[in-house]
């Protein structure tokens, strides 16, 4: 049984919650708010690279959307998206994941990345409690994350996915392509 290459090209996604941009830009805040929230510092790790990798899909998923297949109509896409140390930071951390070690596409050798680095840390947050004598407070420490962009600026979580969304969001926007922000009901696992 032998399929020809252009019988396998579909346009219909394998994964049937994710059929738009919007689909997509739904996933980000998701699991922002599961890497946010989550208890282990195994999760939260999870969490976060299935951020990234989200947040590096929104590109094709753009391209795809916009009926951009050519590379010098993305090119100049390319370059503003390279402009935001954020979206790099995303970019580079779902790639290296995905591919261990990146690597100069000519020579193979190992690739300078521009993120400093990603480390584990732990932060007070505060849990709100709704009891018989109303709200009470009990401040918690968590685990979190510190990305340190190339500018060596270090980021908390939360900020880092932040402005991913924020990013991505302002950008469909002025490329008209409405996303919403997702009530907490659909946030919560």
């Amino acid at each position: 049984w032998m399929v020809r290459e252009e019988e396998r090209v579909s346009t219909v996604a394998l994964t049937p919650t994710l059929k738009s941009i919007e689909d997509l830009f739904g996933k980000l805040e998701r699991e922002a708010y599961r890497a946010y929230h989550a208890e282990k510092e195994i999760h939260q790790a999870d969490h976060f690279y299935n951020f990234c990798m989200t947040a590096h899909s929104m590109k094709d998923h753009f391209f795809e959307r916009k009926q951009i297949i050519k590379h010098p109509e993305k090119n100049p896409y390319y370059d503003k998206w390279k402009e935001d140390e954020f979206l790099v930071a995303a970019f580079e951390i779902a790639n290296t994941t995905k591919h261990f070690t990146l690597r100069e596409p000519k020579s193979r050798e190992p690739k300078e990345l521009k993120t400093q680095k990603v480390e584990p840390t732990n932060s007070w947050f505060v849990n709100v409690y709704v009891g018989q004598d109303g709200l009470s407070e009990k401040f918690v420490q968590k685990p979190d994350l510190i990305i340190t962009l190339e500018t060596e600026e270090e980021f908390e979580l939360y900020q880092f996915t932040s402005h991913v969304i924020e990013y991505w969001a302002t950008f469909l926007r002025s490329e008209s392509i409405n996303v919403r922000e997702q009530p907490v009901s659909e946030l919560l696992p």
